[in-house]
């Protein structure tokens, strides 16, 4: 009896492992990249960067291989898909905070007030 109880709590575990941690990293690179774009003054169509510029250009397949997971591309995707990340014309992204301060992501990462 005891085995199979812990079987099953092993598997419980496993499970909400694998479905709970890699959301909590990606909440945690959404933080990051909105922390990225405000420290480059990246928030209005003017002051927009590249992903080069921003440092979040997508590592290399090579890179990717000899490294921990990165996070912050797909939290990229779903900020440019939540249209919190907007784009210019010529490629460049910027940070839209009113599309932040509207959207449910944006109650987490409010702008720190000076």
């Amino acid at each position: 009896m005891n085995t199979v109880l812990f079987v099953v709590l092993v598997v419980v575990v496993g499970l909400a492992a694998i479905f709970f941690i890699p959301q909590l990293l990606i909440r945690r690179a959404l933080g990051q990249v909105i922390r990225n774009f405000r420290r480059q003054n990246a928030t209005n169509p003017h002051a927009a960067k590249t992903q080069e510029e921003l440092k979040l250009a997508p590592k290399s397949y090579l890179m990717r291989m000899m490294s921990t997971r990165d996070y912050k591309p797909q939290a990229m995707d779903l900020l440019l898909n939540a249209k919190i990340i907007m784009t210019t014309e010529d490629g460049k992204y910027y940070l839209s905070e009113q599309a932040l301060a509207e959207s449910p992501i944006g109650r987490k990462f409010r702008q720190p007030r000076h």
